[in-house]
């Protein structure tokens, strides 16, 4: 793993169901999570298709629990988790409620891109070129594979 790049495993995003754009609302990105249910994280992008962060499936689900007045579990939350929730209540565009971006390029190593999203507990990693515009993404999935078929091979 220590020579391959993300290129040789990144899909490109022709599929809209993987971005939105950061002025849609929250029920457009709903939409996509429903069309595409093997999709976990949405990418946000500008007009421009730069990529301005990206949506996690739970923070749309707290979103939903909000809107729809369903009670959590009681347990005792985090001042963080308490701001979350503000900031939910008063969202309606989904530019509201992204996380930062994380992104790797085409020829960046796929150990770094398995780092970060080991590190920061993602499944899909957004591909950027170098003007930051999405154009594709590499799944964790894809990576673990690789591992598995490299290690085959070597036996």
């Amino acid at each position: 793993m220590e020579k391959l790049k993300v290129g040789e495993l990144c899909q490109p995003s022709c599929s809209v169901a993987l971005f939105v754009h950061e002025n849609d609302g929250i029920e457009v990105a709903i939409r996509r999570f429903a069309s595409q249910p093997d999709v976990h994280v949405l990418f946000v992008v500008d007009d421009k298709r730069r990529l301005k962060g990206l949506v996690k499936i739970r923070h749309l689900l707290n979103w939903v629990r909000l809107r729809l007045g369903v009670r959590r579990a009681h347990r005792n939350i985090t001042v963080a988790e308490a701001f979350d929730v503000v900031k939910l209540s008063q969202s309606s565009k989904i530019g509201d409620i992204i996380s930062p971006a994380v992104s790797v390029k085409l020829d960046d190593l796929l150990a770094h891109a398995f780092n970060l999203m080991a590190n920061k507990k993602l499944v899909e990693l957004a591909v950027v070129n170098k003007k930051n515009e999405l154009i594709g993404e590499i799944k964790l999935t894809g990576i673990m594979s690789r591992l598995l078929n490299n290690k085959a091979a070597n036996k």
